[in-house]
C-alpha cells in the first residue's frame, strides 16, 4: 500500500510521531528506507510500528 503521509511508533516512546507527508505516494518500505536515513542508523529498532494516514 502506497500513502503520501506516514506516521510511527517507536518502542518505549508514549507518543506517535507524524504525519510525515510526501508529494508523491511512499510504500511502507521506502518509508521504513527514510526513517532510517532521517535517524542515521543502519536498522530501526524491534517493534517500530509504522501505519499510513488519510
Amino acid at each position: 500500500m502506497k500513502s503520501m503521509a506516514w506516521g510511527v511508533l517507536f518502542p518505549n516512546y508514549p507518543y506517535a510521531i507524524g504525519p510525515f507527508r510526501f508529494n508523491l505516494p511512499k510504500s511502507e518500505r521506502e518509508f521504513r528506507q527514510y526513517l532510517r536515513k532521517w535517524l542515521k542508523v543502519p536498522r530501526l529498532s524491534r517493534g517500530t510500528q509504522v501505519w499510513p494516514e488519510r
